[in-house]
C-alpha cells in the first residue's frame, strides 16, 4: 500500500489519487496471494480492476486524475526486473534464458493490456457516472515523504536487504530529480530518455565502485520512470 499511494504522490497526484492507488495496490496484493499459481490471470484481473475502480471512484470522490491512480496502482506489476534480466542475458550471449525471460515479460505486458481493455469495456457498458479527469494538488513536503517510503516498498518487492535501502533510495532520487531537471525539453520522450541515461550511468558507476549488482539501483529507478513515459 505505501509503494502505490506514495508513487501516486510522486507522479503529481493528490489525496484522491493516493487513496485510489492504494486500494488498487491492496487488490493487487490480495489477488496475487489468492491466485499464486495463476500469475498471468492475476495480471489480467488486476489491470481490469484498476481501470474500472479508478473510473468508478470519480462518482463519489469527485474529479481527479484517474490516469495517475490506475497507472501507479499497477506500477509494481510491471515486469521491469524480468525485462532487464532478459536484456542483460541476451547481451551476454545467454540466448536461451534471455529469450525465455523476454517472452515472459512480453506475455505479462499483453495480459495487462488485455485487462486494461476489459476494464474500459466494463466502464462503457455499466451505467456509472465516471465524471471527468482532473489534477488535484498536495503539499510539496509530501513528495519528499513519498521518496523516503517508496524504497521501503521496493525492499519488500525485490527481497532486498535493509542495508540496500540507501542505494535504492538514491536511485529513486536520481529518477525523480533528473526528470525534473530535464523537464525543460519539449520533445516528447526526451526528458525520460535523459533521465534513464543518467540513472544507467550512475547505476553502473556505483555498481563498479561498491561491487553491487547493477539491477539493485537500475530496476527501482526504471520502474519509477516507466509510468512517466
Amino acid at each position: 500500500f505505501p509503494s502505490h499511494d506514495r508513487s501516486a504522490c510522486v507522479f503529481g497526484g493528490g489525496y484522491n489519487e493516493m487513496f485510489v492507488s492504494g486500494i488498487i495496490g491492496l487488490f493487487v496484493g490480495f489477488i496475487s496471494v489468492w491466485l499464486p499459481h495463476f500469475s498471468k490471470i492475476s495480471l489480467l484481473l488486476s489491470a481490469t480492476f484498476a481501470i474500472f475502480f479508478s473510473h468508478f471512484s470519480v462518482s463519489f470522490l469527485g474529479p481527479y486524475s484517474y490516469e495517475i491512480a490506475s497507472i501507479t496502482g499497477l506500477i509494481l506489476l510491471i515486469p521491469g526486473f524480468t525485462l532487464s534480466l532478459a536484456i542483460s542475458e541476451l547481451a551476454h550471449s545467454h540466448a536461451q534464458s534471455g529469450t525465455i525471460r523476454l517472452a515472459q515479460s512480453i506475455i505479462s505486458f499483453i495480459m495487462m493490456a488485455v485487462g486494461i481493455g476489459l476494464g474500459y469495456q466494463l466502464v462503457s457498458f455499466i451505467p456509472i457516472e465516471s465524471g471527468t479527469s482532473a489534477y488535484t494538488t498536495h503539499p510539496s513536503w509530501l513528495i519528499y515523504l513519498a521518496l523516503l517510503l517508496i524504497p521501503a516498498g521496493f525492499l519488500v518487492l525485490f527481497n532486498a536487504l535493509p542495508k540496500h535501502y540507501p542505494w535504492i533510495f538514491f536511485a529513486c532520487i536520481i529518477s525523480y530529480f533528473s526528470l525534473t531537471l530535464f523537464d525543460f525539453l519539449t520533445v516528447d520522450g526526451l526528458p525520460v530518455f535523459f533521465s534513464a541515461l543518467t540513472l544507467g550511468l550512475m547505476s553502473n558507476a556505483i555498481a563498479r565502485w561498491k561491487k553491487l549488482p547493477v539491477s539493485l539501483m537500475l530496476v527501482p529507478g526504471i520502474i519509477l520512470l516507466v509510468p512517466v513515459s
